[in-house]
């Protein structure tokens, strides 16, 4: 059996006394713990490296002939950098059957078979490790590897690991994998070559070390003659490459363990595999597709199961090959360099899917995007960073400087926002950007926007995303969508960041934006955060005469607004899980999130509420007039029906009232206080307790809600008002009809509920 490191040179005891401290302490403790090891150290390969030679005894079973009892293995550890620079780990046979076994790193030719100890960063794990334990890990992956335990059975191929600080190629695997497989229908599964284009440096990055970056824009399945004629890579900005393949029957289950590292060697390596490639190699070479210093070529192997890292069972391996300088000339001869380049899959749809956790089956995947401020920009951004590209982008604005301090785009002012979105979203598909061709951009009011396309809106299987931080946007969109429209949702700031909302409306619009907002100011009652927001607002509203009531998006465009970047991202961030949960499970709830900043006294971050739908009914005796109830309402009052009967009950509701739309929200009810009055045919209410718990939730929701009506049951099933009922609303009118205040009056029976209605001017 020969060693690989008869080839190297043994350092005399001279030469090791030269190496650092770090070297020599981990050579005294290697000779200290393995004394049988017979521990040598040589010059390696490189020369900012010592190899240190050990014969290491492993447990192996006894049908593992191709395994050693005693393996001989490499160490190499780095001169100057060594222990910051982790040792690396080598075979020292040159029969290892390193073909057969997993975890082997390709090597060029004159190195020994290099070991992948690390799935992960193999400095982190020696940092916490000294050598013996790297020593002890590379005797337990010889005993996996002799007892065929590296991969367990149902594991993906393991993948080539190339040197990535080689070159660079991104890289659209599926595109590749459906134009071979194309192939192979089409050809009897014959093997086949595809040219292919990529970008130049002109258009890719380069570093000062001249490792070359390209990008795979397009392949064709066409001959050089054809391609020839057609001048289809002839552009100024492209290069020209090769993919091959095998036969669809060839299936390669060896490890590659060796590189090429001329155009000799790489026709040799790729012949072992059954892929003849000089013919091509030499027709595209002779032709005048290929422009550039470069040659990309590329390998598609086809493998007994899918690969680690691959979509697939094919494994795609790439070189640059660079032509040799023959007295002037560029030529490409036997002898010229190749190397071998990291390939990488391109950003596409299904790989952005795929890292995000985006599941392919999602309800709403085509998004309307209202406003493309500082949050919606960034919710833009963060789905289409998941695969999901934007259906319409709507903002009429230009950027202005300031707006790139909280915008998740950066654009040179006075250039539209919708454009520079546009722009990042294609930049992150580069080399895909169909992907990224179907995006509607509108750069209008939502006015003009639903004038000039009345029908945009109207697909229900679509989702609108509304950040503009507008309530003149919430009502037109509130006003205008019909219950079959797309699904509504809005995402807002409020509490000078300290408080985000997500409001999606449900199913066929029920409940709406307005409910949802009832909930928000219902929810004060038990969030300390929100009622503290409420009653500031309040404090302000009373300080400067503001009448108004409150809407919660806040205006981060603004340059006279203090709110830092990461409070809106930690907003945005939150409104986005939120409607990706909500899409993944098309719940025909309502939704209500808030988004909480984390505090000393609260680390409760995060409120998502599932809103049921509201009881709509109108009015009895005005239609126009409508009563919206909290979920669960209706059932609360029949409750109470059958509670007390034969006994008539009753008691008030806590809400809202809309005069301008003629709305009156209920949000919650309180029952008969104790001093009531109950009998079969008169309820007479009583006083005790109410007039504090009405101020209690005015109090706490910074007078949102307050008493908008009163309930009183009919057992007996009448929906009439009675003689009684109508002297009570009468008594009631002359408190709130002087005020502007409309009388509400709710008889519950068996079957429903029924409201009255009574205003000053109806």
């Amino acid at each position: 059996m020969a060693e690989f490191s008869e080839r190297l040179t043994l350092l005399s005891s001279q030469d090791e006394a030269g190496l650092s401290l770090d070297i020599k302490d981990s050579l005294a403790l290697l000779r200290k713990k393995y004394p049988e090891c017979n521990i040598r150290c040589y010059n390696f390969v490189t020369e900012t490296e010592i190899a240190v030679a050990l014969d290491l005894t492993i447990k192996r079973p006894n049908r593992a002939l191709a395994f050693l009892k005693k393996e001989p293995v490499l160490t190499t550890l780095n001169k100057s950098d060594y222990p910051f620079v982790p040792p690396k780990a080598y075979s020292n046979r040159t029969d290892f059957p390193a073909e057969n076994t997993p975890h082997i790193n390709p090597v060029k030719e004159g190195f020994p078979y290099s070991i992948c100890l690390f799935r992960g960063d193999a400095a982190d794990w020696f940092a916490q490790h000294t050598i013996i334990d790297f020593v002890e890990r590379l005797r337990t992956w010889m005993e996996d590897a002799a007892a065929n335990n590296l991969n367990k059975p149902d594991d993906d191929f393991e993948y080539t690991r190339v040197d990535q600080d080689q070159h660079v190629l991104f890289f659209p695997q599926q595109e590749a994998i459906d134009a071979i497989k194309n192939h192979w229908i089409c050809n009897g599964g014959q093997a086949g070559v595809l040219l292919t284009n990529y970008l130049t440096k002109d258009k890719t990055p380069t570093d000062p070390q001249s490792r070359r970056i390209l990008w795979l824009i397009s392949m064709f399945d066409e001959s050089i003659a054809t391609a020839l004629n057609e001048r289809i890579l002839l552009t100024k900005d492209q290069i020209g490459g090769l993919l091959f393949f095998g036969n669809e029957q060839d299936v390669d289950d060896r490890y590659i363990t060796k590189l090429p590292h001329d155009i000799e060697s790489l026709i040799k390596w790729a012949a072992y595999r059954h892929i003849d490639i000089k013919k091509h190699l030499d027709s595209f070479i002779a032709s005048s597709l290929n422009l550039q210093q470069i040659l990309p070529v590329t390998f598609a192997i086809k493998r007994p199961r899918k690969v680690i890292n691959h979509l697939s069972e094919l494994e795609f391996i790439s070189f640059f090959i660079f032509p040799s300088l023959v007295d002037g000339e560029i030529k490409f001869l036997s002898n010229s360099i190749v190397e071998s380049a990291a390939l990488y899959q391109k950003n596409c749809i299904s790989l952005a899917k795929y890292l995000s956790g985006y599941p392919e089956s999602t309800s709403y995947n085509e998004i309307h995007y209202i406003g493309l401020g500082a949050v919606g920009s960034k919710v833009a951004l963060h789905f289409s960073r998941s695969g999901l590209i934007p259906k319409t982008l709507i903002d009429p604005d230009y950027s202005l400087p300031h707006n790139n301090i909280r915008n998740g785009i950066i654009n040179f002012p006075g250039n539209k926002k919708i454009d520079k979105l546009d722009e990042d979203i294609k930049q992150l598909f580069l080399g895909n950007i169909n992907d990224a061709f179907g995006i509607k951009k509108l750069p209008h009011s939502i006015l003009k926007v639903v004038t000039d396309e009345p029908g945009i809106f109207d697909n229900a299987d679509q989702l609108i995303v509304d950040s503009t931080a507008s309530f003149g946007v919430e009502n037109f969109l509130s006003k205008k969508l019909k219950p079959s429209a797309a699904r509504y949702a809005r995402i807002e700031l409020a509490d000078a960041g300290e408080i985000g909302f997500l409001r999606i409306e449900g199913a066929n619009r029920n409940p709406r934006m307005d409910d949802l907002m009832m909930e928000v100011y219902h929810l004060a009652n038990s969030e300390l955060n929100i009622s503290k927001w409420l009653i500031d607002n309040k404090n302000t509203r009373q300080n400067y005469s503001v009448l108004d009531d409150i809407h919660l998006g806040l205006n981060c465009s603004s340059d006279t607004l203090i709110m830092p970047d990461d409070k809106v991202s930690y907003h945005t961030a939150a409104a986005s899980i939120g409607l990706r949960a909500m899409m993944a499970t098309d719940s025909p709830d309502g939704i209500l999130q808030v988004s909480l900043l984390p505090t000393k006294e609260s680390q409760n971050n995060t409120i998502r509420i599932n809103v049921k739908p509201v009881a709509i009914v109108k009015a009895a005796n005005q239609p126009t007039w409508q009563l919206r109830l909290r979920a669960t309402i209706q059932e609360r009052l029949i409750e109470e029906l059958n509670k007390n009967k034969p006994n008539e009950t009753g008691g008030i509701f806590i809400g809202r009232i809309d005069k301008v739309n003629k709305i009156i929200y209920v949000t919650n009810i309180i029952t008969a206080p104790h001093d009531s009055k109950k009998s079969p045919y008169l309820f007479t209410r009583g006083t005790e307790g109410l007039t504090p718990a009405v101020k209690a939730i005015r109090e706490k929701t910074g007078e949102m809600l307050e008493y908008v009506g009163e309930w009183h049951t009919h057992p007996t099933g009448s929906a009439k008002l009675s003689p009684t009922d109508q002297h009570a609303i009468a008594e009631i009118r002359k408190v709130l009809d002087p005020i502007n205040y409309p009388t509400c009056v709710t008889v519950v029976n068996k079957a429903r509920l029924h409201p009255y209605i009574f205003t000053k001017y109806e």
